[in-house]
């Protein structure tokens, strides 16, 4: 069977440029092995500086003849695609969550993948686990994978939870920002407000980005800045001084495709994947990492169908319970000894989703005091 190759444009950058764009020091360990490693110590010894004994393996293997084989790339898709027309919710912590991806790095290893996608579709979620996937990058992708954040949606936690992939192009209608959190809903809540700041500086530093932008999108902080003609250079000022505003007074900042382009908050725009491998770089790409892919997005679907799941159990224990109110004295004792069996029946269910996924209970009220708080009620309705 032959493999499906895509030739997408020449890149007339050096080749230098061509090493570092396609490869990555990760995807060289892959190509070279121990070799890499190796050669990087030996023209450190030589007295070549740090940079430079780190790409001389990338010259070398471009040197042995391997840049004429396909880059392989997978896409992963970090919240339900469009196409997927909104069947699935795009929630950080319940169908999007940072295990899914964590399992899906053998399978992209055993396809031998290079370049990983991460398309993003995401306006919601949970804190903690948009904490957990910053471990995932930085532990996980970014030391075995050129890993791309490719924004279409990237909206309060979800614009969090992908902020420090540095390499970032965004759909034509895409938009990055928002990233303000309902600390009445978060449970449980983020007590430290400058806590919430410093992971955004903190991420911000992980992903190469001024952390100024991540602040403006966090709380009502001006932002402006000023392009060097010269150099092209984008200088960032947190207020209004620069020559172009970007967040005006009063506004948290939502990052526009053409913005995040002309500001060089990311590399390009691109509306399909061909579209995405050329601004990329990438010179012929073979698709790849089908498997991983698969994993991530019945991740997603079965998540869905247990979070659908545990809200329709939740109402059928509310209406039980509403039942067993409304089922007072003496003579409707049997009535609500039924309703409350029903209601007994559901918390139980609800307790059991929650034990077979922990997640559930940072994202719904469903910690050890609820649980405690449900059964008191139903002692007090049974007498």
């Amino acid at each position: 069977m032959r493999r499906k190759v895509e030739r997408v444009g020449r890149n007339k950058e050096s080749i230098g440029d061509q090493c570092r764009e396609r490869f990555g020091s990760s995807c060289v360990q892959q190509r070279m092995g121990p070799w890499a490693a190796i050669l990087a110590a030996v023209m450190g010894l030589l007295g070549a500086s740090g940079a430079q004994a780190q790409r001389w393996p990338l010259a070398f293997a471009w040197a042995l003849g391997d840049h004429g084989r396909p880059t392989r790339v997978a896409i992963l898709n970090f919240g339900p695609p469009t196409e997927w027309n909104e069947a699935v919710e795009d929630t950080v912590g319940v169908q999007i969550t940072a295990r899914a991806f964590q399992g899906a790095v053998p399978l992209l290893q055993a396809d031998n993948v290079e370049v990983v996608v991460v398309r993003v579709n995401s306006s919601h979620g949970a804190v903690v686990e948009a904490e957990r996937f910053v471990d995932v990058w930085e532990t996980q992708f970014k030391s075995r994978f050129r890993t791309a954040a490719w924004v279409d949606t990237a909206q309060w936690v979800g614009a969090v939870a992908v902020y420090p992939l540095a390499e970032v192009y965004f759909t034509p209608d895409g938009t990055m920002g928002d990233a303000c959190p309902p600390f009445e809903l978060e449970v449980p809540p983020i007590a430290d407000f400058d806590a919430w700041l410093a992971l955004g500086a903190r991420i911000s530093i992980l992903g190469g980005h001024d952390p100024k932008i991540m602040r403006s999108m966090q709380i009502q902080d001006p932002l402006s800045a000023t392009i060097d003609p010269n150099t092209g250079e984008v200088k960032w000022y947190q207020g209004l001084s620069g020559e172009a505003v970007v967040n005006p007074r009063m506004h948290v900042l939502t990052l526009t495709a053409a913005d995040a382009v002309k500001f060089k908050f990311a590399r390009g725009i691109a509306s399909t994947k061909e579209e995405l491998v050329k601004a990329m770089g990438l010179q012929e790409v073979e698709w790849a990492g089908q498997a991983a892919a698969d994993l991530v997005d019945n991740s997603m679907k079965e998540a869905d169908r247990t979070n659908k799941k545990l809200i329709e159990v939740y109402i059928q224990y509310e209406i039980a319970l509403a039942a067993a109110r409304s089922q007072s004295g003496e003579e409707r004792r049997a009535l609500r000894e039924a309703s409350l069996t029903r209601a007994r029946e559901h918390l139980a269910e609800i307790r059991q989703m929650k034990a077979a996924d922990p997640i559930f209970a940072v994202v719904y009220p469903l910690g050890r005091y609820w649980f405690e708080e449900q059964e008191r009620v139903l002692r007090v309705l049974l007498k």
